[in-house]
């Protein structure tokens, strides 16, 4: 399956929104564009590109995380407030193995990849299923320089164990 999803219209940059900067209305544009594979033994991979037309370029987003800490909250708040991607170019890669080494144990792995900074969120989950039940272990884990989109994130790595009951 292939998938393109565009958007575009006049719009204020985000470093303009969040830093209360002049009016920079112009035209910009965000796309997601992928592709997802699935495998006669059930295992689907996707893989997307991302861009966000209001993000900050490479120079911008070094330039934001060297500048005054209080400009780097104000935007990394803004964007987090309204869902955005701070920076422009992103790459997004997904895989799913349902059914691995044995019957109901789901495996899947996601990476998202900051182009900006080099910076990555990965996930990494083992779910099995029974009637009623499901168990999962999850582990995320967050990579980059200080400052960077994954790197600034609160907590490094995460491990969780989940039950859930269907009832």
């Amino acid at each position: 399956v292939a998938y393109v999803e565009w958007s575009g219209g006049r719009a204020a940059s985000l470093a303009a929104q969040a830093l209360k900067r002049p009016d920079d209305a112009a035209f910009r544009s965000r796309l997601s564009a992928g592709l997802t594979y699935t495998t006669p033994n059930n295992v689907s991979l996707t893989a997307e590109y991302q861009y966000n037309g209001a993000g900050l370029d490479q120079a911008g987003w070094n330039a934001l995380r060297r500048g005054p800490p209080a400009a780097y909250g104000l935007y990394r708040g803004l964007v987090t407030n309204i869902q955005e991607l701070p920076t422009r170019d992103h790459v997004f890669v997904y895989a799913v193995w349902q059914d691995a080494l044995v019957k109901h144990l789901d495996l899947t792995a996601m990476v998202r990849y900051d182009a900006a900074d080099h910076s990555r969120l990965q996930w990494l989950e083992a779910r099995y299923h029974w009637s009623l039940v499901d168990i999962a272990l999850q582990t995320q884990l967050n990579t980059g320089q200080a400052g960077s989109n994954y790197g600034a994130a609160p907590d490094r790595r995460v491990w969780q164990a989940l039950v859930r009951y269907f009832f």
